[in-house]
């Protein structure tokens, strides 16, 4: 009789223990409740803004998030010249900062931070290259730094779950497709930029391209582009004005996102005006099949100008204050008759070249910050979720919900995969 009750017992603990495992693996977490009770409303706002509340919410997904202060957002939107309500209609803005503070398949607790030495390099889920930096300082002080070079203050952390940390931090963290400025865009991509940077001094337009109330999406062209159609170094120097006319041509007014399967606000094969009076450009997406680690088919983005010279999208959606940048390998060149006719000018005073960013090409490396449980297929699929959001594949997100797809191959290709392909952007 004995034996039989303590068998009993045995088993009611048993079926506790699975009905207890089951239970923790299907009640949802309070992801954006929880940043609320602990003081962070405004980044409660923004990571429901970039669509992360569900996927973060998921009882199975491990991972670390950095949720800065709301002193810190306010002090962010302030220097970006927007407000909340600006960024409630930049949701691709707010799903690159979002993913910039999470770190997947990583519970990281303050014990574990420094546990094999004082510095950290870690992935986030905006890719590489925004790899963080953590350093640990006197006494129990923590910084982390961006790909950009900002650091902020590690403060107390606070659980979510058992499987899932939060650490306040002071500053917003910057990924490689947000800039305050476009002379900081210009310092950060000086290997890529530094002709069309060049271009816009020479045209006189910096103070109308840095001024904080510049409000349109601008066509920037790389290096290459510059070398096979102006050339500002020697030879048939354009004039200030045709040179300003041809920058005025890649600017289109307001916030027109772009993209190779997200949603976009410029439709195939509409002219679209452009700043330079009585010119327009055209945008069409020509779609590709399936390849490599892209498992959905996908779009190239192609803009073509009123004189039928046509330019790729090598970088899109970078976001700098109130603008956004499409990256392009083509100087879009308008009709001859809208561009100044003016005397070419003498051969310009050499433009200081801007110091290569910091950081950019440093690799990552592997500390051992694993899944305290070990990966699961739950934990899987709700990190790839969550890297989906990140990416703007709303398609891939919800399909994460109940099957496993592999979040570190995402089929659509994100903001930053451009850097990582080897595309001279």
């Amino acid at each position: 009789m004995a034996n039989r009750a303590v068998l009993l017992c045995l088993m009611a603990l048993a079926l506790g223990a699975i009905a207890t495992k089951a239970q923790s693996s299907t009640t949802t977490v309070d992801f954006k409740g929880t940043l609320e009770k602990n003081g962070y409303k405004l980044a409660a706002a923004l990571f429901d803004i970039a669509n992360f509340t569900a996927p973060m919410s998921k009882p199975a997904a491990v991972y670390t998030v950095l949720v800065p202060t709301d002193a810190a957002i306010e002090a962010f939107l302030k220097e970006m010249g927007l407000t909340v309500d600006d960024l409630k209609k930049r949701p691709l803005l707010a799903k690159q900062l979002a993913a910039q503070h999470v770190i997947l398949k990583a519970n990281v607790r303050p014990q574990e931070l420094f546990a094999n030495g004082p510095t950290r390099i870690v992935a986030t889920a905006a890719k590489r290259p925004n790899d963080l930096v953590f350093n640990k300082g006197a006494g129990d002080s923590v910084t982390v730094t961006d790909v950009q070079g900002n650091t902020a203050n590690v403060q107390k952390p606070f659980e979510i779950d058992a499987r899932k940390t939060g650490h306040p931090i002071d500053k917003v963290l910057m990924p490689a497709s947000v800039f305050f400025s476009f002379a900081d865009l210009c310092k950060f991509r000086a290997a890529f930029l530094k002709d069309f940077c060049n271009a816009v001094k020479y045209a006189g337009l910096n103070s109308t391209l840095n001024s904080g109330k510049f409000d349109a999406t601008v066509f920037v062209p790389n290096n290459h582009a510059f070398v096979k159609a102006i050339s500002l170094d020697g030879g048939n120097v354009p004039s200030v004005a045709a040179t300003a006319d041809i920058l005025k041509y890649h600017v289109v007014s307001g916030y027109k996102t772009l993209g190779h399967g997200l949603p976009t606000s410029i439709k195939g094969g509409v002219a679209v005006p452009a700043l330079l009076a009585g010119q327009d450009i055209k945008v069409t997406y020509e779609r590709q099949k399936p390849s490599g680690s892209r498992k959905l088919p996908y779009a190239k983005v192609i803009v073509t100008s009123s004189s039928g010279n046509k330019a790729e999208v090598l970088k899109a959606n970078v976001h700098v204050g109130k603008a956004l940048v499409q990256g392009v390998d083509a100087v879009l060149m308008p009709s001859k008759a809208a561009i100044a006719a003016k005397p070419a000018a003498a051969k310009p005073a050499a433009a200081t070249k801007p110091a290569p960013a910091k950081l950019a090409g440093r690799h990552l490396l592997d500390f051992g910050w694993d899944a305290s449980a070990g990966p699961t297929a739950e934990s899987d699929a709700a990190a790839s979720a969550i890297a989906a959001a990140a990416s703007g594949d709303e398609n891939v997100a919800n399909a994460a919900n109940s099957a496993v797809i592999g979040g570190e191959e995402l089929s659509v290709p994100g903001d930053y995969q451009q850097v990582d392909d080897g595309l001279s952007y």
